[in-house]
């Protein structure tokens, strides 16, 4: 699944400053956007700018607009750059996706971006006091909010989560929440020899399909006595 990346710092920071206001709150956040194949595999963010006052149009409980200069500040920036531009607002209340508002706000901006910033991807993240969700501006390619630090934090921490029934053990163990956590992740393994192919088995057991296999050997006969399960066909 494709990403939006930042520190758990940021992530928290994000969360505190921006919901402690009962209006909706923006704040422009900037990265680098990386393709595999043409398509978006995720936006690694670096730097956060909070708008000032002045820099909005309309800003109430429900609504919130940043004034047109502001805009192509932020975008004179990305282009001399090259910065991807995620665009950050709330819902101080418990409205978990993006509203019809956000749609036709985002469109405009995507629209205006492709022409001024072409070289980069850009996205906009959705901060409610329940979790956060993120997508490519002006699509609806989600991107998995991860943030990086002495643990990693996922965007996704509090919503209900449906899993299959064959992770029943492990949901009794760890709760839908976290078997969730555990399905969003991906996991790199170098290395798919008798410790390796057994660690991708295990992985695969707990649910985790998005994995990044590294190993440039091809498999010999004299490998069989310590691969498991079908780890030939993968590499």
């Amino acid at each position: 699944m494709s990403r939006l990346v930042l520190t758990s710092d940021l992530m928290s920071r994000l969360r505190t400053e921006l919901l402690a206001s009962e209006l909706e709150t923006y704040s422009i956040l900037f990265g680098r956007s990386i393709e595999i194949s043409g398509r978006l595999a995720r936006i690694v963010v670096h730097d956060a700018v909070t708008p000032p006052l002045d820099a909005y149009s309309e800003r109430t409980t429900s609504r919130v607009q940043l004034r047109p200069e502001f805009v192509a500040e932020i975008a004179q920036r990305a282009r001399r750059t090259g910065e991807a531009i995620v665009f950050t607002h709330t819902h101080p209340f418990p409205l978990n996706k993006f509203s019809l508002t956000d749609d036709e706000g985002e469109k405009v901006l995507a629209d205006f971006l492709k022409q001024r910033v072409p070289n980069a991807r850009h996205a906009a993240l959705l901060i409610t006091p329940e979790t956060m969700i993120s997508r490519e501006l002006g699509h609806d390619l989600s991107l998995n909010v991860i943030g990086i630090g002495p643990e990693l934090v996922w965007g996704k921490t509090n919503t209900s989560v449906d899993v299959h029934t064959r992770y029943d053990r492990q949901v009794r163990a760890f709760g839908k929440v976290g078997q969730g956590v555990l399905e969003s992740m991906r996991v790199g393994i170098v290395g798919l020899g008798g410790t390796g192919s057994l660690v991708l088995q295990q992985l695969m057991h707990l649910g985790i399909r998005d994995l990044l296999l590294i190993d440039p050997d091809t498999i010999e006969e004299t490998n069989l006595n310590r691969l498991v399960g079908e780890c030939g066909q993968l590499i």
